[in-house]
């Protein structure tokens, strides 16, 4: 398993435990080398995806009390994940500009890409 793989499943454990911060830096260090994970890697992590939403549930209400661009990056990456491309960029254009953090750029870049190329799918481009 490579280390952003690691890295990516810590993010996971740590964001199940509502430690926001911990997740965030898990999640930002496996993604200088690895994309996001997909819906079907991230839910085979839970027996039951309601379990996932509640956990994401938790961080959206965290959002809504006290916003911080580490929140709002992490929240993005879990969008993604999920497959809600709109949504994450939404949250990761936020996340960039709170912060000067270089990596969000380029993941902006990689979700527009990704976005892009679902768009020509859909219209038969």
């Amino acid at each position: 398993m490579r280390r952003g793989e690691i890295q990516q499943f810590l993010s996971l454990v740590t964001f199940s435990l509502g430690r926001y911060d911990d997740a965030f830096e898990a999640a930002h260090t496996a993604l200088h080398s690895v994309r996001p994970w997909d819906w079907k890697m991230l839910s085979g992590h839970y027996a039951k995806s309601d379990v996932y939403v509640a956990q994401l549930r938790e961080l959206e209400r965290s959002i809504r009390v006290k916003p911080t661009a580490t929140k709002r990056f992490l929240i993005g990456y879990h969008y993604w994940m999920m497959g809600h491309h709109a949504s994450a960029r939404t949250q990761l254009t936020k996340a960039a500009a709170a912060s000067d953090d270089k990596l969000i750029p380029e993941l902006l870049k990689q979700l527009n890409e990704t976005l892009e190329q679902r768009n020509r799918k859909e219209t038969g481009q």
